[in-house]
């Protein structure tokens, strides 16, 4: 369901980093103080929503915020040192993600991260070729199908745009 924008909670952008709508009412919540950056956000299921962003306490981290309450949580802290796509297994033990070109190899690093054991899994590295930039590149924006058996993504490292698919349920045990 969208939610109608109340316009008199307009704010500039240099005050407010990110605010979070409660899911059944009108109210702002902040869930980034000013100068912390907060970027990618994901429902994860009707009470959690994650991002990467840069708390004071942690800095740049995955953290999984509860909603109406002041729980945050670091995720795969050992793991994930930039922003990805993130998205969740229905049951919401998983996590899958990817990551930025690797400036050595300019390859794009597909994980799968279990959230209970805090154990990520790299399932590929994928090249990026460096003239695909901007507007043009090719994120894998990763999905995992609703049964948690296959992944799919886009990617360019066979030297044209394709759709992959991936199956995982051997780590998933689905």
């Amino acid at each position: 369901m969208v939610m109608p924008y109340p316009q008199d909670m307009v704010a500039p952008v240099r005050e407010v980093s990110f605010l979070g709508r409660l899911l059944h009412g009108y109210r702002w919540r902040r869930l980034a103080a000013r100068g912390e950056g907060f970027l990618t956000p994901c429902w994860v299921n009707d009470k959690k929503i994650i991002n990467y962003s840069n708390r004071v306490k942690d800095g740049w981290q995955y953290h999984l915020f509860t909603d109406k309450t002041d729980k945050v949580e670091t995720l795969g802290e050992k793991y994930f040192d930039d922003d990805g796509h993130c998205t969740f297994s229905a049951d919401c033990r998983w996590m899958l993600t990817d990551s930025y070109p690797d400036p050595t190899d300019n390859c794009r690093a597909l994980y799968l991260y279990n959230i209970e054991k805090d154990i990520a899994y790299e399932l590929g590295r994928f090249y990026a070729d460096p003239s695909y930039d901007g507007p043009a590149r090719c994120d894998l924006h990763p999905s995992l199908s609703a049964d948690g058996r296959i992944i799919c993504f886009d990617s360019i490292h066979e030297g044209f745009r394709g759709i992959y698919n991936m199956d995982v349920s051997v780590l998933t045990r689905k």
